[in-house]
């Protein structure tokens, strides 16, 4: 059989984004990053209203469907919670009575790295047409046998759906403490007086085999899921760093990292030393004894970046206004006091970052063997 076996498929459309009546309703709008937030997708930055949903009545997407991204990064994946449009980066798979929903989502999952090779052969932005995508030939077992392997798979994603919940509330109390400390703080200093402030790299093509793998992890912005990273979804080698356009460098483990085109202001702190595409930016503090006190700033301007974002077509911030951030300083006292105060919170979040690790690494496992001979 082949994909479009499995349900129906559709595309994602956009309702105009200079109308806003179609825009901030009650209906998830789902982007590629909402695919990035665990297996179920129960909220989405963008939404949409009626009107913007009934502009595509073709368009609509179920609840129980499978999302896909189709453009740029491929094969990230999340299942629907209500009726919502995509934009036109997803293909979504609607099952049939005779397929089940979470059974195509593991098997999706496990097309990633079948997904990556298209990635590493495309000179420009990779694409997975509906026609490609659906015409895919697959082996696929009964529903009954579908649901056995979608429940040997589930407590996984119970698991890591759990954590990313945990770390959500450490994050917002993060925030509420550092509020707490600093309202009174009158002194502010720039952040490139406290640390170095530089753009990642640029743009590098994928369609040379050097281009491709490599020991170098090279960070996007949709590897930036939670407080820590320490995988990205592609690698380059030192050759490519030597001869792609502008100065390009590593950084060190402990460095954080924020997005600053597209998806604005995704904030986290690296365990490993990486490079990172020119939608990234790199913040070294000066003091490494400040890193958990500036991750924990930045993820308080995360609202006010992507207000002062520009762009028509995809937002982004200019490494000077990252530059420029006013960061409260309070009294070397008082800082100390903050650093002692939020720091186990930060040992509590590398743990949950490193059990994910574990979780995710062993679903892999799970995944390839069980989905064996699927992909024909």
């Amino acid at each position: 059989m082949i994909i479009k076996d499995l349900g129906k498929i559709i595309k994602g459309r956009t309702p105009p984004t200079d109308k806003m009546e179609y825009w901030n309703g009650d209906i998830p709008f789902v982007t590629t990053k909402d695919l990035q937030t665990g297996k179920y997708i129960r909220s989405t930055e963008r939404t949409v209203t009626l009107s913007g949903l009934q502009l595509y009545p073709k368009s609509i997407v179920p609840p129980d469907s499978v999302c896909l991204s189709c453009t740029g990064n491929l094969g990230y994946v999340g299942i629907t919670t209500e009726p919502c449009l995509t934009n036109q980066q997803i293909l979504a798979i609607v099952p049939g009575k005779e397929n089940d929903p979470e059974y195509i989502y593991y098997l999706m999952k496990s097309m990633w790295g079948y997904f990556k090779q298209i990635e590493g052969h495309s000179t420009v932005t990779s694409v997975l047409s509906k026609e490609w995508f659906s015409d895919i030939e697959i082996n696929v077992p009964d529903l009954s046998v579908q649901r056995e392997i979608a429940e040997t798979l589930r407590p996984f994603d119970e698991l890591l759906e759990i954590n990313a919940q945990k770390e959500n509330n450490l994050r917002e109390q993060l925030k509420l403490i550092f509020r707490h400390y600093t309202s009174n703080s009158d002194e502010t200093i720039p952040l490139c007086d406290l640390c170095t402030v530089k753009n990642g790299t640029y743009q590098i093509y994928q369609s040379d085999d050097i281009n491709v793998g490599g020991n170098i992890k090279w960070l996007c912005a949709q590897d930036i899921s939670g407080t820590f990273v320490s995988e990205t979804s592609r690698t380059v080698s030192e050759e490519v760093l030597s001869v792609s356009r502008g100065k390009q460098e590593t950084f060190p483990s402990g460095t954080i990292v924020i997005s600053i085109v597209g998806t604005i202001g995704q904030t986290a702190i690296t365990t490993v030393p990486m490079c990172a595409n020119s939608a990234i930016a790199f913040i070294i503090p000066n003091n490494i004894n400040l890193t958990e006190y500036i991750y924990t700033y930045l993820l308080r301007q995360y609202e006010y970046l992507n207000q002062i974002a520009s762009g028509s077509v995809l937002k982004r911030i200019n490494v000077n206004t990252l530059k420029a951030l006013p960061v409260p300083m309070p009294s070397e006292k008082e800082l100390q006091l903050i650093i002692d105060v939020i720091r186990p919170y930060f040992v509590q979040l590398r743990h949950i970052h490193e059990e994910n690790t574990v979780l995710t690494q062993t679903q892999d496992i799970a995944v390839s063997k069980l989905f064996a001979g699927t992909l024909l």
